[in-house]
């Protein structure tokens, strides 16, 4: 912890501009409300005092969120000058056609470089393609792409094509819950990703996915560390090509775009599992997911809880087995935050996180979270001591589409996290 001490004159600059501020803040409140009365004339301003109705209660609950509009009030005034200024470039909406540079950087992916392209309107057709290449050092690459059909049988079904090209020469590999960071061991990957997904709504709020995959990696010890220090089990090296097929459920009753202030999401994914080269892997894996959203109450509801448990597990068949790389883990930028990428892998994962929004601007909302999980083998080997947390704050970036961009600064016991990420709303 950094204790930070202030100097006697700090204190009495911070305490004056809070005062102007304040005084500001009323003179114009009450300027608003002279002008907006009937009786108010040009010549004669008629002045009547009045009560808040607010009680301590309500001040005492928005005390953060006081903070946070003091702290951020310059970075807002920055950013109505740059829409005042630019106002084409913060449109918020994304055009038919763009170029991004892209940045990744941390601990596990070290620095890349690259771009993304992208046409929401190929040809005329309605037809989106996007394209997303990172080029980084140590051999790590990855390069995306994807290709939407909307309305291919009917109007609102819709086709999607998605093929990856990955490789990292520096992978980690921990297994069970209890692993520790001694016990990790290193692996090169290199690998094919394509799939193929026809998504069909139901009803209003409910919608069908059926999918199909293809996935080809290629598991190697990695020439990063010394093999003698970490040797990576030969059983789990070579290649390894999967057929997968399933379906996934979605049944939305929160309310949308570009911020989801109450109700509910529950989501299902599921799929076979099947090896293509040899007959060693045969297995179901599947995900539940349920979403809540609550106002806060005594509070705007634009301050409000969002909840998220997952439940993730792997079954195999018979007496098949299952590749290390397809088992349930915690520890990325969507499930447990503030632990290093596939911290812990398992049989089953579950994950439980709780977030308080509260919005700075129209198009940004503040976030603290608290994420809390583990992986298992057996339902009666979940126990409350065994839970691993991370916690942190950030920003999102409401977008369209049900998009966001995200800056959080994730910490646990073991590490702490920069992501910045593209996502779905949660």
């Amino acid at each position: 912890m950094t204790l930070i001490a202030y100097k006697p004159g700090d204190i009495r600059f911070l305490t004056a501009s809070v005062l102007i501020w304040l005084f500001i803040s009323n003179t114009v409140f009450a300027q608003d409300l002279q002008d907006s009365s009937p009786a108010a004339q040009p010549d004669s301003a008629v002045f009547e005092p009045y009560e808040t109705k607010r009680s301590f209660g309500y001040h005492l609950l928005a005390l953060p969120s006081y903070a946070v509009d003091l702290l951020a009030w310059p970075v807002g005034e920055g950013f109505k000058l740059a829409e005042r200024k630019f106002p084409d470039q913060l449109e918020g909406e994304r055009g038919r056609f763009g170029i991004y540079p892209l940045i990744e950087t941390g601990v596990e992916t070290r620095t890349a470089f690259g771009g993304l392209v992208f046409n929401r309107d190929f040809l005329g057709s309605n037809h989106e393609w996007r394209v997303e290449a990172l080029f980084g050092s140590s051999n790590y690459n990855k390069m995306d792409f994807e290709y939407f059909i909307p309305g291919f049988f009917e109007t609102e079904d819709e086709i999607k094509f998605n093929s990856i090209y990955y490789n990292d020469p520096m992978e980690s590999l921990f297994l069970g819950n209890e692993a520790s960071l001694e016990e990790e061991t290193r692996y090169s990957v290199e690998e094919i990703n394509a799939r193929i997904d026809y998504s069909l709504p139901v009803f209003e709020v409910h919608s069908v996915a059926f999918w199909g995959a293809y996935r080809n990696a290629i598991i190697r010890q990695s020439d990063r560390r010394d093999s003698s220090l970490d040797p990576f089990p030969p059983s789990l090296k070579g290649r390894t090509e999967l057929f997968s097929a399933g379906i996934s459920l979605r049944i939305d009753l929160a309310e949308e775009e570009p911020r989801t202030y109450t109700g509910r999401r529950f989501l299902f994914n599921g799929g076979y599992h099947h090896s293509i080269d040899d007959n060693r892997y045969a297995f179901f894996k599947y995900r539940f997911e349920w979403q809540e959203f609550i106002a806060v109450p005594f509070l705007p509801n634009t301050r409000r809880l969002a909840i998220k448990s997952r439940l993730e597990r792997v079954e195999p068949l018979a007496d098949k087995t299952i590749p290390f790389f397809e088992l349930p883990s915690i520890g990325d930028s969507r499930g447990l935050r503030g632990l290093r990428g596939d911290r812990y892998r398992d049989d089953k994962s579950l994950l439980f996180t709780l977030e308080y929004r509260y919005p700075m601007w129209d198009f940004v909302d503040v976030v603290l979270f608290l994420d809390e999980g583990q992986v298992f083998r057996n339902f009666n080997d979940v126990h409350l001591r065994d839970f691993h947390t991370g916690y942190g704050f950030g920003l999102h970036f409401l977008g369209s589409e049900n998009l966001s961009f995200r800056v959080e600064f994730a910490f646990s016991k073991e590490s702490s996290r920069t992501i910045l990420s593209i996502s779905p709303n949660f």
